[in-house]
């Protein structure tokens, strides 16, 4: 099928420009991960209650030696172009940078992450709230 007066240059350039403008433009306008998302990873050597086969709880001779729970965290978003996640270490509940919510070298493994489903904005914000100001009160775990 041929087309009178089409210029195929044109139509060519005009879309290579179109697709240019949503490859340069999309990864600063879309976010892979929303603040408010929920990040899973194992605990050490990969262990996780239902995840590696460990038990919840390890004890020799009836003291616990150890405990298998995972561990969760929620990501806050950005602050100066750094990732954030705010989660309860046994030091209490802190802001770390996300590149440090795993740590590979003791064995720590990714899960995944959930993106809360059916979040409006005015909730997805107030959950990262709190999780931020929970963090800033310098609150301690509670191990009782």
């Amino acid at each position: 099928m041929k087309f009178k007066n089409l210029n195929y240059k044109k139509v060519l350039a005009w879309f290579i420009s179109l697709f240019a403008s949503i490859f340069l433009l999309l990864p600063g306008v879309c976010r892979a991960m929303p603040p408010g998302t929920l990040l899973y990873r194992t605990t050490d050597e990969g262990k996780m209650f239902g995840y590696s086969g460990d038990p919840l709880v390890e004890s020799v001779a009836g003291v616990m030696t150890g405990i298998n729970p995972g561990h969760v965290g929620i990501y806050i978003g950005q602050e100066e172009g750094i990732d954030y996640v705010v989660e309860a270490l046994a030091g209490g509940i802190v802001k770390n940078k996300l590149e440090y919510f795993i740590n590979e070298s003791l064995g720590e493994k990714f899960l995944g992450a959930k993106i809360p489903k059916d979040l409006s904005p005015l909730r997805q914000a107030k959950a990262v709230t709190l999780a931020k100001n929970l963090a800033e009160a310098n609150l301690n775990y509670d191990l009782n």
